[in-house]
């Protein structure tokens, strides 16, 4: 990417208007020395004379150009909206918006099962702004208007921002392009393990300027634009907030903040559930007009209280006979306390098995169920055997003991009848291995809950004892640190 231009005068000069006033990280409005650029020689009126001024603000992910490139082609005859910066889909406000944004825009991420039952992995691991910038320059999530979800606590999402400002000089004239101001606007989200909040920061990159930009200005709505879910009270209601609008050299050095609470008496059902819609949208000033950008990138929050989430310890060694006898023990003791927490959650997670980790031998089993269920037990021709839970568009969907006792033993129950059927390798302390998990609502009981399911899509094996433990472990504990609630979608991925 060609290096952008600068002004040192003004970004100078920023800075020294920064120290002597103060400017805190939540922008605020800063008096800036006017630009030392003198006006372009183009015969028109300076303004403040008798011309009149607009400016126009367009989002976009194309950063190889300079402001002066777009200024130029802007004069030749272009428009930001055909330069490729203009405005986002709008974004999804009623249900029937968000069920059709969520299924075309769910992505996924995953966690290796040596990381999940690690107590030293990082439950966040935030995503920073270098990494959302070098995740967007590859092409990647960042650079869409949902954004990417690095995991169920770690959001971010990037647009070039372009403020174009002209000028004409009376009525019967039209505007001249005479100025333009760019930079890469980084948003970062972060959700919670101990709280029904999230907090967002926005911050540039790589601002640049060229021609009469009008002294440009820029700042950010933040709102809650819809609940999508059965809703006690309303967690839009304290969410709305706006950041000044600054110059537009400081948001290089000092990013806005937000943060959205769902109240603690919102929600549904059991686990209080609040799922809304936060949305970013634009001002840009320049000279004595401004602009507004409505549809910014957006995110998708889940807010929860549970008792059944508490982040135990893993225990991967740990097998009650229950679980034993179905082949792996996939839920921690739980502990009875209320847990508050908040993810981004238009995403599907999932759980990477290795066939060269300790669970290795499960791997191979769950290998063979997703790519060869034929030769699966139970056996089944007709109709061919179908076991789900290897991608996204064919998930499992957790199931949790606590709130759905009798439909896991339902699980375990078939899962035991095929078990006894098989004969006993010669392996290490030989355990029954499923797939489904019994902890999933498609485990090997579902017929007796959903009649026109067929028997058997489901598939036993017998694997040595301490390969299920430690996917057994892996697994209850990603449950836990990974926030994945009774219905939740998630599939396993299998990896060498």
């Amino acid at each position: 990417m060609p290096p952008r231009l600068r002004r040192p005068a003004l970004v100078l000069s920023l800075a020294a208007a920064m120290a002597l006033t103060g400017l805190t990280p939540t922008h605020a409005e800063t008096p800036v020395p006017p630009a030392t650029r003198p006006y372009p020689s183009n015969g028109l009126a300076e303004p403040g004379g008798d011309g009149e001024s607009s400016v126009r603000i367009g989002i976009g992910n194309d950063a190889s150009r300079t402001a002066e490139e777009i200024l130029q082609e802007l004069k030749a005859g272009a428009t930001l909206r055909s330069l490729g910066y203009g405005e986002l889909p709008k974004v999804p406000r009623t249900a029937e918006e968000v069920a059709e944004f969520r299924r075309t825009t769910a992505s996924t991420y995953g966690v290796d099962a040596a990381d999940a039952a690690a107590t030293t992995r990082d439950l966040y691991d935030p995503v920073t702004q270098e990494e959302c910038l070098a995740d967007f320059r590859r092409g990647g999530r960042s650079g869409l208007p949902e954004g990417w979800v690095k995991n169920h606590y770690a959001w971010c999402a990037v647009k070039v921002v372009v403020i174009a400002h002209y000028y004409k000089v009376g009525p019967f004239t039209i505007p001249v392009p005479i100025g333009t101001s760019s930079m890469l606007l980084t948003f970062l989200g972060n959700g919670r393990a101990d709280g029904r909040r999230v907090d967002y920061t926005a911050q540039g990159s790589e601002v640049d300027m060229s021609g009469f930009p009008g002294d440009p200005r820029f700042g950010l709505d933040f709102d809650c634009v819809s609940t999508y879910a059965a809703v006690v009270g309303d967690v839009c209601e304290d969410s709305s907030s706006a950041s000044a609008l600054t110059p537009l050299a400081t948001w290089a050095v000092a990013p806005a903040r937000f943060t959205a609470n769902a109240p603690a008496t919102a929600g549904a059902e059991h686990e209080r559930v609040v799922k809304a819609v936060f949305s970013f949208g634009m001002w840009a000033k320049a000279g004595s007009s401004s602009a507004q950008l409505k549809d910014g990138p957006r995110s998708t929050v889940r807010f929860d209280t549970t008792d059944y989430i508490a982040r135990p310890e893993p225990e991967p060694d740990a097998h009650d006979e229950p679980t034993r006898a179905a082949g792996r023990r996939d839920e921690p003791e739980q502990r009875p306390e209320l847990v508050d927490g908040a993810v981004f959650d238009n995403t599907v997670p999932h759980l990477v098995y290795r066939l060269s980790g300790k669970e290795a031998a499960v791997a191979e089993h769950i290998r063979t169920a997703l790519e060869d269920p034929a030769a699966t037990v139970p056996a089944r021709t007709d109709p061919p055997k179908r076991i789900p839970g290897g991608s996204a568009e064919s998930p499992l969907h957790r199931l949790v003991r606590k709130k759905n006792p009798q439909r896991v033993r339902d699980n375990r129950k078939a899962v035991r009848a095929e078990c006894a059927k098989l004969i006993k390798p010669g392996v290490p302390r030989p355990e029954c291995d499923e797939f489904p998990f019994a902890s999933s609502l498609e485990g090997a009981g579902l017929p007796a809950y959903r009649p026109a399911a067929p028997y058997g899509d489901f598939s036993v094996k017998y694997v040595p004892g301490a390969d299920n433990s430690s996917a057994g472990g892996a697994l209850g504990a990603w449950y836990q640190r990974d926030r994945i609630l009774d219905g939740d979608p998630f599939f396993i991925r299998i990896a060498p």
